[in-house]
Parts: structure tokens; C-alpha cells; sequence
């Protein structure tokens, strides 16, 4: 077993001093305030100078007749023969001044290092070069993995449970990206005489395999429950095809205590009577997209620490539950009754990969399970979110930006504990 377990607490604090770089901001308006300002000022220096001439020539005819008066004591009095100072012979020059400086900042060609607004153009070439392109693995025994591809070069990303994470969490990640999800994704049963969770492991570490023939460096892997369980798997198996864990509340290790301290904890949290009633229509053959969103809600929000964010949730992670009828069993559950009372600590020992085991305080599933699944691999590092559940990327997005900056940061290097 690995040593004294490291943690480090990613605070609320780190979301209000992080700005959400993420936000696209659109470029400035042609008619720019520079522009209009420089309107005004210049009507109000034709206006004065027609008052001024006016003025002139009045004066002109009456300088002998009106001697010079001298001002009071705190008096602004001018002269007769001199205009009155108004506010548009203040203020002009001062206008004309700001006016010409910011049609300068809003006309003048941009530096192209400077961070400033992307324009239409590269905006529109940065979601192209985002967008994933679906695609199919095909395995050696003849079944498929639905496997969707951002960039044409060797990933440096693999998310394992697409249809957990897409499109959620790809934004987040930089570089080449490989969106994975199963065989039972895509129809295929396990080979015979294997369990749901061995054919998945030996479907990634396949998959892994064929990534590293280009000679590029081993990817990233990025993955949440039970598909964490099977990356941290796949990476004990074949060391040297992973360069790095992301693990997002882990299946636990071991099945005792921590599956039914997790399902006490989530059972408060469920709506039975909403979840009963969505299941009884979904029975009788409804087939309402809402209601298959508002029974992937109800499924959702017990791991969260906020429910209600729960339908900021993009990825379909229940795709095909309109034509599921009644049977809401996941391929997790099935794997993991297939397993019994497991244990995986002795394996999960035998990880060589950096590893960061992400948990959120607000999450039902007990802290200590990822604690203790952090201890199990050598130089894992638990990192905790507060204010966020098994989504972080939804509830703590700050926090976890900054995760995934420290896991680019360190490369190849271990987690170790640091301040966030």
C-alpha cells in the first residue's frame, strides 16, 4: 500500500479571484463612442466659434463706449469686451482631446499579441478547431468503441465515458482530445467468459495501445464513477500507455463499506414519488424528450451540492433512454453486481501514472472512498472542491480550471501537495 495519504482543498475563494477566461467577447461595435464623442465636440466648436465671431463684432463697436470693468472680490466677472466663458468653450477642447484619443484606441490596428476580443473570423475557427468529429474504434474481436476525435495529431487527452463528459468537459482541456465511451455504448456484448468490467478494461488498454504506435507521448486520461474504476485499472495493467489520472469521484476501491454509505447518503437527496411517476409514464410507452431529461435530472441531482445546477448538464450520459423502456440499469450497475463484494486496492497498486483523485465536498459519496482510493496507487494525490459534487466542472468551474492547469503544469511529474 502507498504511503500517508496528501490532499489539498481547492477553496471557494480561488472561483471569485479567477477570471472565466472562457467567455468569448465580441468584437467592438464600427460605431464606436470614440466616433460619436468626436461628433459632439466638433458641433460644439462650430457653434462657439459662430458665438465667438458674433461676439467679436459687437464688441468691435462698442469698445470706446464701454471702459473695462473691474472685477469684485471672488467675482469670475469678466470684461464686457471679453466673451463669457460657457460651458462649450470649457469643455470643447477636453471633448476634442478624449474624443481623438479613444477614435485612436477604436480605429487603430490591433496588436495581434495584445489579449484582446477574438474577431468573428478566429472565433469561428476556434469552435471549428474544438469541435469533435465522431468516429468508431474498431477492436480486434470485430466490436466497436464510439470514439469521437478533436485534431487530427496523437491525443493528449482521453475522456473514458463520453457520454458522461461531452460536451461539458472538453472546452476545459487543451490540445488533441479522444472522447471514448464502451462497447455496450455502441451495442456490443462483452467476449465470452469476461465480466462487463474486464472487457472494459481490456478495451481501453487496446485502445491505449493503438494511440502509442505513433510514437507520441502517452495521454492524459480524464474520467468520472465507474469509468474512473476502469481507467485506474487499465493504467495498473499497461504503465506505460497512460501519462497521467483525472479521476472524478471513483467507483470506491472496495465494495464494503463505502457502496452503502454512499447509497444512505444519496437516498435523502432522491425525489421517489418524481422518479416513480417519470418511470410509470416512461413504461407506458411515453416517449417525451422532456421526460427523459427530467428523469436524467432526478438521476443527477443527488450528486450534487447543489440539485438545482444538476440541469446544467449537457452530456446525455442516459442517450437512449426513450427506447429503453422501464429498464434504467446502467452498464455500471451491472458491472458492479457482477463484481460482488470486490476489492481493489492490491490492484490499484500497481498504477505507475501521476494520479489526482477529485472530490467534491457536496458529493454523496463518502469522502473517505476517495480518500482511501487516492491512498491505494503510489503518489496520488486526493484533491477536494468544495461547494461542488461529482460535476465540478459545473459547480466549481474556477477550481477546476485550476486543476487542470496544475495537471498540464506537472507533465509527466507527481502530484504533491501545494496551496490551490
Amino acid at each position: 500500500m502507498a504511503g500517508p495519504r496528501k490532499s489539498v482543498a481547492d477553496q471557494g475563494g480561488l472561483e471569485a479571484g479567477t477570471r472565466d477566461r472562457l467567455s468569448p467577447i465580441g468584437p467592438r461595435s464600427a460605431t464606436t463612442p470614440g466616433v460619436q464623442i468626436a461628433a459632439l465636440a466638433r458641433g460644439i466648436r462650430s457653434r462657439h466659434s459662430l458665438a465667438k465671431t458674433a461676439d467679436m463684432h459687437r464688441r468691435l463697436q462698442s469698445k470706446s463706449d464701454s471702459p473695462p470693468r473691474r472685477p469684485g472680490l471672488g467675482s469670475l466677472a469678466v470684461p464686457p469686451h471679453y466673451p463669457r466663458p460657457g460651458l462649450a468653450a470649457v469643455f470643447a477642447p477636453i471633448l476634442a482631446c478624449v474624443a481623438a484619443a479613444w477614435s485612436t484606441a477604436c480605429t487603430a490596428p490591433r496588436d495581434p499579441r495584445a489579449a484582446d476580443a477574438p474577431s468573428e473570423v478566429s472565433q469561428r475557427e476556434n469552435r471549428a478547431a474544438m469541435a469533435l468529429v465522431p468516429g468508431r474504434f474498431e477492436l480486434r474481436d470485430g466490436a466497436q468503441l464510439p470514439a469521437e476525435r478533436r485534431g487530427s495529431e496523437p491525443a493528449q487527452w482521453v475522456l473514458v465515458g463520453a457520454a458522461w463528459l461531452v460536451p461539458d468537459v472538453p472546452p476545459w482541456l487543451p490540445g488533441p482530445l479522444v472522447a471514448l465511451d464502451g462497447r455496450a455504448r455502441a451495442g456490443f456484448e462483452p467476449e465470452p467468459g469476461r465480466t462487463a468490467l474486464e472487457q472494459d478494461v481490456r478495451d481501453l488498454v487496446e485502445f491505449l495501445a493503438a494511440e502509442r504506435s505513433a510514437g507520441a507521448p502517452p495521454p492524459r486520461i480524464v474520467a468520472q464513477g465507474y469509468q474512473a474504476l476502469v481507467a485506474a485499472l487499465a493504467a495498473a495493467q499497461s504503465p506505460d500507455a497512460v501519462g497521467g489520472l483525472v479521476l472524478i469521484a471513483p467507483l470506491p476501491a472496495r465494495r464494503l463499506p463505502h457502496l452503502d454509505d454512499f447509497a444512505r447518503a444519496a437516498a435523502p437527496r432522491l425525489e421517489p414519488q418524481a422518479l416513480a411517476k417519470a418511470q410509470a409514464q416512461l413504461a407506458k410507452g411515453a416517449r417525451d424528450p422532456k421526460l427523459a431529461a427530467e428523469i436524467e435530472r432526478l438521476l443527477l441531482a443527488p450528486r450534487f451540492a447543489n440539485p438545482g445546477l444538476a440541469r446544467r448538464v449537457q452530456a446525455d450520459p442516459f442517450v437512449g433512454l426513450l427506447d429503453a423502456g422501464a429498464a434504467l440499469e446502467s452498464h455500471a450497475e451491472r458491472a458492479i453486481a457482477e463484481l460482488g463484494d470486490y476489492d481493489m486496492r492490491d490492484t490499484l497498486a500497481k498504477v505507475r501514472a501521476p494520479t489526482w483523485v477529485v472530490h467534491g465536498a457536496g458529493d454523496c459519496l463518502p469522502r473517505a472512498a476517495s480518500a482511501e482510493f487516492a491512498d491505494a496507487i503510489p503518489g496520488g494525490l486526493l484533491v477536494v472542491i468544495e461547494r461542488s459534487g461529482a460535476f465540478p466542472w459545473i459547480e466549481a468551474p474556477a477550481a477546476f480550471r485550476s486543476l487542470v492547469e496544475r495537471v498540464v503544469a506537472a507533465g509527466r511529474s507527481f502530484p504533491v501537495f501545494s496551496a490551490p
